[in-house]
């Protein structure tokens, strides 16, 4: 028995993030021309005519302002207990942006008093187009705050949405790219956050501040009575060939004087490549409750569009086209296709205004095969694949189906199967399937299957096994094994949500990427990816998957099958299409394990002494560190508190 640990799981944490992240900072940026998104003087109480929303209700102090003339904002809490001012604020759109800059000068009364709690007041906050125009900024897909807590100027961000709440607690960097960058599900860029719960559901927040007070109660340079500027940047991270990059920027300035400054902050993962920064908020919150009368002014704000040129690292990938259809004509054999090719085509409905797509018609109840059959297609060996399709649904079309022989539309198998290889009985069959309105992967290997040993678990054991079920689990997915008419069937089915895919009649893209895991001296490692986006939007992501063992270590995708099949047969007549075929070979590194003896010192067992020696060896050589460390030729809780004083003081000295 092995144990596996991962970039980002925490014996390699440190390691991943000194050769990835700490590079980053000596990148030089490159800054775009910068464009004014939005500025407010607060001159006047004309509000809506400079584009604020949401009922915008600002009282303007002509007493207290920025410069010689004009006037400012204030908020005053009329008394104990109150959370909200008696101007309540506003709301301003502008044009989407992956960066942006804001200042302002701010300045509180001098009776002013700050929670005491580490948060709060919340002052200026940025929403993204991901939520809409009146979303609650507390708990959404992406939420930056600019504020002043206890004196200290702060930065926060907060994705409470993209939680994935069945999984708090996991690390699932590097696992999913569907999951929150703010905490909850991992941390992926090293500077922390995390998860707690409001009522039943868990909200999360990460958070940068300044080292010292700078909005001081006793007046000085840093008085808090005293208009001072501050300046913020936030910069969304790349997404890089699906993956969101830990290359993000958060800066902050207090007078002119940079005090955060990082260049390594995940805002978002791969699930939302598009999001982008489009709403500010002035919409003055304090929490607990003000414990008395207080005021805070606000002026000369400016939010401008500030976009870098980010360094990247990514992922080493292989790209090039393996097969393309467009269904424009129908000369099957010249373009590889053959198994007898019979693909019907229609002018009526295709993407764009020329050429035709490819329609299947299941004609009466009951049947299993569209009129016309599909077709078969071979291509270059590769490990990963990426099918592009667009896909079509006829609006009566019924999405169910038999769970355990979901209906298939695209198959692919591999070299260790034939040319004319049954896609049901192989060493490896991998189909896309729409059961229940989602986007599915789901997998047979039941050649593999040790027959002999049927419903025994041999995931330990041996690499003469099957991985999709029968011979046990050999991941974090579900694998189910069974018999019908005699034979032994099994599948693994890894599913998105359901009713994502539309049958009212409107085109879809789907993007499909798979990649098959690593062979690693000698066993299948479980580092297998599964990514689908729909319309451009990643509706399935995961990277923990085992498609083959050790068994065939050269088992690669070189086959297509374009036979929709619907087990079980339709309900009544119904159509699909299909246009705009591409099947792409994409290959990139995956993280390969360190991997660790469990019975480290092979006394058959597997306790703390093994578990401070796999601490020790993930660090440093084992050979350097003595088991029994008193010499009395036993393991004993002596030489545990021997290893751990060693383990502590190494650290210290490192």
């Amino acid at each position: 028995m092995s144990l596996f640990f991962f970039p980002g799981k925490t014996l390699t944490r440190m390691l991943f993030l000194a050769i990835f992240a700490v590079p980053l900072l000596l990148v030089e940026q490159v800054v775009a021309q910068q464009t004014v998104l939005f500025e407010e003087h607060f001159d006047d109480g004309d509000w809506a005519a400079r584009g604020w929303y949401d009922s915008p209700d600002m009282i303007t102090d002509s007493g207290n302002r920025v410069g010689s003339s004009g006037s400012s904002a204030v908020f005053t809490w009329a008394g104990a207990g109150q959370t909200t001012a008696a101007s309540r604020g506003g709301r301003v759109k502008f044009d989407p942006v992956e960066g942006f800059t804001m200042s302002c000068y701010m300045k509180f009364s001098d009776n002013w008093e700050w929670t005491g709690l580490g948060f709060h007041p919340h002052l200026n906050l940025f929403m993204t187009n991901r939520n809409g125009d009146l979303d609650g900024p507390a708990f959404s897909h992406l939420t930056t705050y600019v504020e002043i807590v206890d004196g200290v100027p702060k930065l926060l961000i907060q994705d409470g949405q993209n939680i994935d709440q069945s999984r708090v607690g996991e690390n699932l960097v590097g696992v999913t790219e569907m999951r929150s960058a703010a905490g909850g599900n991992g941390d992926a860029d090293g500077h922390g956050g995390g998860a707690y719960l409001n009522g039943d559901v868990y909200w999360n927040n990460k958070y940068w501040s300044a080292d010292t007070v700078l909005y001081a109660d006793d007046p000085g340079p840093y008085y808090k009575n005293d208009w001072h500027k501050v300046t913020a940047h936030f910069q969304l991270n790349s997404i890089i060939d699906g993956i969101g990059v830990a290359n993000g920027v958060i800066q902050l300035w207090y007078d002119d004087s940079l005090l955060i400054d990082h260049h390594d902050v995940l805002y978002r993962t791969g699930r939302y490549p598009n999001m982008k920064f489009d709403q500010y908020m002035l919409l003055p919150y304090y929490g607990p409750g003000v414990p008395h009368s207080q005021s805070f002014w606000i002026d000369e704000l400016t939010i401008v569009q500030d976009e870098q040129e980010l360094p990247a690292v990514p992922p080493p990938v292989q790209s090039f086209l393996l097969f393309e259809e467009d269904f424009d004509n129908s000369d099957w054999a010249s373009k590889g296709w053959y198994d007898e090719p019979a693909i019907e085509v229609d002018a009526n409905e295709k993407v764009g205004e020329t050429g035709s797509a490819a329609i299947f018609n299941w004609s009466a109840q009951g049947n299993t095969t569209p009129n016309s059959r599909g077709g078969r297609n071979q291509f270059s060996l590769a490990e990963g694949i990426t099918l592009s399709y667009d896909i079509k649904f006829g609006d009566n079309w019924s999405f169910a189906g038999d769970t355990l022989l979901p209906p298939s539309i695209f198959t692919f198998t591999t070299s260790e199967d034939g040319t004319w290889a049954n896609p049901v009985s192989t060493h490896m069959s991998l189909f896309l399937d729409h059961l229940d309105g989602g986007i599915n992967i789901g997998m047979r290997d039941m050649l593999n299957i040790d027959s002999l040993r049927w419903g025994e678990d041999l995931t330990s054991e041996t690499e003469i096994r099957a991985v999709a079920g029968g011979n046990g689990s050999s991941d974090s997915h579900r694998a189910l094994s069974f018999t019908r008419n005699g034979a032994l069937f099994n599948l693994k089915h890894i599913r998105s949500e359901p009713g994502i895919v539309s049958a009212a009649g409107g085109w879809q893209h789907v993007q499909a990427h798979i990649q098959l895991n690593s062979i690693v001296d000698g066993i299948g490692v479980a580092n297998g990816v599964a990514r689908i986006r729909l319309d451009g939007e990643l509706v399935l992501d995961k990277q923990d998957i085992l498609y083959r063992t050790a068994q065939f270590p050269e088992m690669k995708f070189n086959q297509l099958m374009f036979l929709p099949y619907l087990v079980g047969g339709v309900p009544g007549q119904q159509k699909l299409w299909i246009d705009n075929l591409l099947i792409e070979k994409e290959e990139r590194d995956l993280p390969v394990p360190v991997v660790l003896s469990s019975d480290f010192n092979g006394d058959g067992n597997m306790n703390v002494i093994d578990a401070l020696c796999m601490v020790i060896a993930g660090r440093t050589d084992p050979q350097d560190f003595r088991l029994d460390r008193d010499s009395d030729g036993t393991y004993s809780a002596l030489d545990v508190i021997d290893l751990i004083k060693n383990i502590l003081s190494t650290r210290v000295t490192d």
